[in-house]
């Protein structure tokens, strides 16, 4: 185990030996038995009928008995001298209330005094044959008038109940223990679940008195810090071999197999680690698999190698014919067994295995060469290749223990992305081990976010599931890994997924409430959907409880008045925030409301969360409103206009009103664009691309337009982007590999003609810079409905020329980080790098064009509307993040000497670069402000980010908080996006659009064409013809060139 873990258990053994030490010692009951049970205190003389909407009825059905031969009476007595016979620790006054009696220390167990118990109320659990099944564990607090008077938040008390059925000599009596005590009733009410999910191990406990309270000190301290393991990992760790021993074989079989959450240890290893052999030796007779591995690799014979010869010699003698394999198989960080003893420096272990290893003779066997290459972080893409085509079979290679691929052992990011490179679509990046884990699964438990990344740039299925039923996200979570956790969601992975132990992300992270991280987790998969459990689930606590488990019952009256009455009802949310003194609420309707009012009542019982915990409840009315009238007005009138236009149409089929998309340049902040995209997908019905029927990009916006266009999902936009920093920006310096990045556009966009993809309408800047001033050029998918020659006179050059790929790396080519594309075209965010006044022009142009095409008269009529025009019905502009505004030195622009006049020439460039090149604010504005005046709604979705990214940003956590913070803006705008997506809806998809709009190429597109087509080849011919002049030519000469010129 780790040392942190180490000293927890020691932490615990203290507190439980303390407790130990300050109880007097009591007789033990006759025979050679370690433990008694539960079900022994449960057989004490004759069983009586309790009465069915009793709590003893309740308790039966957990706990069942059968008489005892002698009547009870031994156990009776000793039991009655270990809890119920203490005296009062202090008066009732007050101050104390009925807690008179209760000790300082919250984590002592004592008996819960017999008088006072019926003025308790109970608050957790819920009355119901589902709920209450195993009700013998409950909550209670102090209701009597002593409490109400008081502003001092209650006591609350973790109560085992025990309902014996005496002998004939003795009257029924019923035992209760205060287990754990907390004012803070959410702790108390988190080890109440956590004991009713591992309520089998308070069956068995030591006979006497001073060993059952180590006992139940130790198997408390446990529940506590051990949050997420199984009632199987839990009884190895204490060494409760009676429970084993009495567990259905078939049962008892499968739960050894499993794995405990986050460590990934089965109670096998459990007690290896603890060096309890005769637990150990219990295991292996039930069935225990010698053969599983941890995460990391490590077989029994490593866990036992720092542990003690004994324990290595039992693991020996059962292991039979796979001894060899384990002894000579290595983990994750290549060490066998005997090197871990060595390392360790444990002589007599390190000694033991050098004697198996004389038994076995182990032959070692040659490494694979690819399993090297990927544990090496200097492997690069030329390695790779050269290894696969030596032997292509060493990628389908897996480890004889482990099950492991070379995905699975690969540790550095480096060679993870070569093989992804090189074997592209053909590498089996969801293989599966012998724990049925996916490369995924091992990269999210070493708590690597750099091959997480890595790995997510292929198509890897993020909600596969291993043999515990886990997914990836499950790992996050257990790991409280926040980064990791809000990855997985950004890239889809599924907060609601259940493993095989009914468990959610959700409920994991709510069972580490007081963990560094864990209420970061829970705000992050609500946000996203995750569910709380349902009612019937144990274990949960108040952040994932269901609902309906709010509603709590009162054990027993407090006076004969209420004896008469009906069982009442309060809320265990309204119990701690009222203290008590208000009247309890009885209606199941209130109890959203109180999970609601959590969000501003810090003494409701959700205090520590601070955010609404029911993600089926959020208010769209708490989500961010424009707070500025002026610009709310007319973007409310514009969008009322449009819908009224739709209701009015009576062939909607045949409408005109179009939806148009703006994506601003940004580099490898595009991905910001992607999910913006992916958030509003959340609120369609159809895939995004269906939506927008006109289209434009600047730079890496280019790539998003082209991407739509083609019908390519968000998820593969989202790996297009984590492949093009893993390949491209991998160097310290500029400019980056220009062959590498026009290989990467080709291969995302294909060798198709703009003219290929008539539909939607494309829009691609760039810039020409092969002459001053530098012209902004614009490369579309479409010609006007006008002589082709005319088409060129105004630049609406023909789509047919220009590829796909060509016209986005024509956009993308940001000066200083690649070269200019065909020596003269450069990024078109030099002059329009929010191509959203260029698209709004060339919509107006072409409606013009088409109107131009009327006839005169028609032209005159009011309403009139030509065959082509179109009608904006809805404008988004996608950006690239907001960088937050920091202060600047004015005197870095005083140029008062020398030194001062460089340094403020360049920041003065930088300032007219930055602006020349802004995506926010006055384009913003122009765009808008044209936008309302022609009644056409207006959306722009951007996400302030954390800081200024690089364009060629390529950190994996950099990226990751820009996912989120694009996360944390569609969850506080929800209201624009849901604003959005209905109009979109109102508006339709492009379906019937694409026919009617669909073909836009010149009036007389073919005949043009071939005009001039044979006119290149003619003037090409004639150049060809063209003699050569010789160098030595006086029209060659320095003179006759300046002359010509």
């Amino acid at each position: 185990m780790a040392s942190s873990d180490t000293e927890v258990e020691s932490g615990i053994e203290e507190r439980a030996l303390a407790q130990q030490a300050n109880h007097e010692s009591a007789p033990e009951l006759k025979g050679s038995d370690k433990h008694g049970s539960l079900n022994d205190m449960r057989k004490l003389g004759q069983q009586n009928q309790y009465d069915s909407d009793s709590e003893a009825s309740e308790a039966a059905s957990d706990l069942s008995a059968n008489t005892f031969n002698d009547g009870g009476m031994s156990l009776w007595n000793q039991f009655g001298q270990m809890f119920w016979s203490q005296p009062p620790m202090r008066k009732c006054s007050f101050a104390t209330g009925l807690d008179y009696w209760v000790p300082e220390d919250c984590e002592k167990v004592v008996a819960f005094p017999t008088d006072a118990i019926e003025q308790y109320t109970k608050i957790y659990p819920i009355r119901g044959s589902d709920a209450t099944k195993h009700s013998s564990f409950s909550v209670l607090v102090d209701a009597s008038p002593f409490s109400r008077a008081r502003d001092k938040q209650p006591l609350h008390h973790l109560v085992l109940t025990i309902h014996p059925n005496a002998g004939p000599s003795m009257e029924n009596r019923e035992f209760s223990i205060s287990l754990f005590r907390s004012r803070k009733v959410t702790d108390v009410v988190a080890l109440c679940e956590r004991c009713r999910e591992c309520r089998a191990l308070f069956r068995y406990f030591p006979k006497g008195k001073d060993n059952t309270i180590f006992y139940y000190v130790k198997l408390l301290g446990y529940l506590q810090v051990k949050m997420l393991w199984k009632v199987e990992h839990i009884g190895a760790l204490v060494g409760c071999k009676e429970f084993f021993e009495n567990q259905p074989s078939k049962k008892l079989k499968k739960n050894l197999s499993a794995h405990c959450s986050p460590e990934g240890l089965t109670p096998l290893m459990i007690a290896i680690q603890q060096n309890d052999e005769d637990m150990v030796s219990l295991l292996i007779q039930k069935g225990a698999d010698l053969m599983q591995t941890t995460p990391e690799a490590n077989n029994v014979l490593h866990l036992a190698a720092t542990v003690s010869p004994s324990m290595l010699n039992i693991l020996w003698d059962a292991l039979g014919d796979n001894k060899t394999v384990l002894l000579g198989h290595v983990n994750h960080d290549g060490s066998s067994p005997q090197y871990l003893a060595f390392t360790s420096m444990n002589a007599r272990c390190l000694s033991t295995l050098r004697g198996f290893a004389k038994q076995v003779n182990p032959e070692a066997t040659p490494e694979n060469p690819l399993i090297q290459a990927m544990k090496s972080p200097k492997t690069t893409f030329q390695h790779i290749d050269a290894i696969l085509k030596e032997t292509p079979d060493a990628i389908d290679k897996t480890d004889p223990v482990t099950g492991n691929s070379v995905l699975h052992i690969c540790t550095h990011k480096k060679p993870l992305s070569a093989l992804i490179e090189v074997l592209g679509e053909k590498l089996p990046v969801n293989a599966r081990n012998s724990l049925n884990q996916t490369p995924l699964h091992v990269y999210v438990h070493k708590d690597n976010l750099a091959l997480v990344f890595t790995i997510l740039g292929a198509e890897v299925d993020i909600n596969a599931q291993d043999d515990d039923g886990n997914t990836a996200l499950h790992l996050a979570t257990s790991l409280l890994n926040v980064t990791m956790v809000r990855t997985l969601l950004c890239f889809g992975a599924n907060p609601n997924i259940h493993n095989l132990h009914d468990e959610s992300p959700r409920h994991l992270a709510a069972k580490h409430r007081d963990e560094a991280g864990s209420i970061d987790i829970l705000r992050s998969l609500i946000m996203f959907g995750a569910k709380s459990c349902g009612i019937k689930k144990l274990g949960c606590t108040v952040a994932c409880v269901h609902k309906d488990n709010y509603i709590s019952e009162k054990t027993s009256p407090v006076s004969k008045e209420n004896n008469n009455q009906n069982t009442s009802s309060n809320s265990l949310a309204s119990l701690a925030s009222t203290n008590g003194n208000e009247k309890p609420k009885n209606d199941k309707d209130n109890v959203e409301s109180d999970v609601d009012s959590a969000r501003i009542n810090n003494a409701a019982a959700t205090e520590a969360y601070e955010f609404e915990l029911d993600a089926d409840t959020h208010d769209v009315k708490n989500a961010y409103v424009e707070p500025n009238p002026p610009r709310k007005f007319p973007q409310d009138a514009a969008v009322r206009r449009i819908k009224a236009l739709l209701t009015q149409l009576a062939d909607k089929e045949n409408s005109n009103i179009i939806s148009v998309l703006s994506c601003d340049g940004g580099g490898m902040k595009g991905i910001i664009m992607v999910q913006m995209l992916i958030i509003l997908q959340r609120y369609l019905d159809a895939p995004v691309h269906t939506y927008f029927d006109w289209v434009a990009g600047t730079s890496t916006g280019s790539y998003v337009s082209g991407a739509l266009a083609k019908g390519f999902s968000l998820a593969h936009m989202q790996r297009y982007y984590l492949r093009t920093k893993d390949i491209l920006f991998t160097t310290w310096s500029r400019p980056y590999n220009t062959l590498r990045f026009e290989a990467l556009c080709r291969d995302a966009l294909g060798d198709d003609r703009l003219s290929k993809v008539p539909y939607p309408k494309l829009v691609f800047t760039t810039t020409r810079a092969d002459t001053f001033p530098c012209q902004l050029v614009l490369q579309r998918n479409y010609q006007l409905p006008i002589p082709y020659n005319d088409n060129l006179d105004l630049g609406f050059d023909d789509p047919e020329d220009t590829p796909l790929w060509l016209a986005a790396r024509r956009s993308a080519a940001a000066p200083t980080y690649f070269a200019a594309s065909e020596g003269k075209f450069i990024d078109g965010g030099m002059v329009a790098n929010n191509p959203s006044l260029d698209l709004l022009s060339e919509v107006i142009f072409w409606n013009t064009t088409c109107r131009m095409q009327a006839p005169e008269e028609a032209q005159a009529q009011p309403k009139f509307q030509a065959a082509n025009e179109v009608r904006i019905g809805c404008f988004l502009s996608l950006g690239t993040g907001i960088t937050p505004v920091s202060p600047v030195d004015p005197s870095l622009f005083e140029m008062s000497d020398t030194l001062g006049m460089l340094r403020g020439i360049k920041n003065l460039t930088l300032m007219v670069l930055d602006q020349a090149t802004a995506t926010e604010g006055a384009p913003i504005s122009r765009s808008r402000s044209w936008c309302h005046s022609l009644r056409i709604p207006y959306f722009r979705l951007n996400a302030p980010l954390f800081k200024d990214v690089m364009l060629d940003a390529s950190d994996d956590s950099e990226i990751a908080q820009m996912l989120w913070d694009c996360e944390v803006y569609g969850y506080t705008h929800k209201k624009d996006f849901i604003e959005l997506a209905s109009l979109l809806k109102a508006i339709g998809t492009n379906k019937h659009r694409k026919q009617r709009f669909g073909s836009a190429k010149a009036s007389d597109y073919s005949e043009g064409r071939k005009k001039r087509l044979a006119e290149e080849r003619k003037a090409k011919k004639e150049e060809q013809e063209q003699p050569a002049v010789s160098p030595d030519s006086p029209l060659n000469s320095p003179d006759a060139r300046n002359s010509s010129a």
